[in-house]
């Protein structure tokens, strides 16, 4: 059969859909939806994120969404040192932390030297409170 595509307009709302016997989705009816009606009811953000594959970079960009659905971004210059300092410590802890997120992942030489620093100011501090104590001083001085 011959093809039914349509041009479609740069903004729609699909109202149906269906799967053919091939696998390809087809949109069966839409409405079409002015830019300028989107554009009023969206929302304008600066989004900063960190890009996994290059190390963590931080970058931020220019959002304009209507809820989850981003109708634009467009990249912005480097973010300020707060903002890259907030995304930093935010992807820190959805690593699971310092020793999971940059701990663990360092080269095993680099690795054993900051876990025996780490081990000799766990003993450092477990001593110091002792010796505290035996002085009966507490934790409190």
């Amino acid at each position: 059969p011959p093809s039914t595509r349509v041009e479609a307009p740069p903004f729609v709302v699909v109202l149906e859909t269906s799967t053919g016997d091939d696998g390809t989705g087809r949109v069966r009816t839409y409405a079409s939806v002015d830019e300028g009606a989107l554009r009023a009811v969206a929302s304008d953000s600066e989004v900063v994120f960190s890009v996994p594959s290059r190390g963590h970079e931080v970058r931020v960009r220019r959002v304009l969404r209507i809820g989850s659905i981003e109708l634009s971004s467009t990249p912005l210059p480097a973010p300020a040192a707060h903002l890259v300092i907030a995304c930093l410590r935010r992807v820190i802890a959805e690593e699971g932390g310092v020793r999971a997120a940059l701990l663990d992942k360092l080269p095993a030489a680099k690795g054993d030297k900051v876990h025996e620093l780490l081990a000799r100011v766990r003993l450092a501090s477990t001593l110091c409170a002792d010796f505290r104590s035996s002085l009966g001083l507490g934790d409190a001085e």
